[in-house]
């Protein structure tokens, strides 16, 4: 579905690896959405959570939806309010929403 849903991913990894090697469950991500259409130059493998996030943050465009699935939402908040409050020191906007959901 997310092959198919979204302009651009990045997938990272959780630290709970299930059993599996490190770097295996983000390969098989990556497998699935490049099998379902999405453009390799679309994909990116960002192992750490928050290095994903600030990449995210780092490339988005006005308009750009981010999902976040994560397991650490503490740190995470600290990356969007620090993200955030130094976008909107640097460029006034007209809306700085973020909406978070917890899948």
């Amino acid at each position: 579905i997310a092959g198919k849903s979204f302009d651009r991913i990045i997938i990272k990894e959780d630290k709970d690896l299930r059993g599996r090697k490190p770097g295996e469950i983000s390969q098989l991500l990556l497998s699935g959405v490049l099998s379902a259409g999405l453009p390799k130059s679309a994909a990116s493998l960002i192992r750490k959570e928050e290095e994903a996030l600030r990449h995210a943050m780092d490339h988005a465009i006005a308009g750009d939806i981010i999902v976040i699935f994560y397991e650490k939402l503490e740190s995470l908040m600290k990356i969007i309010n620090e993200e955030t409050s130094k976008r909107v020191r640097v460029k006034e906007r007209e809306s700085s929403e973020i909406t978070l959901a917890k899948a």
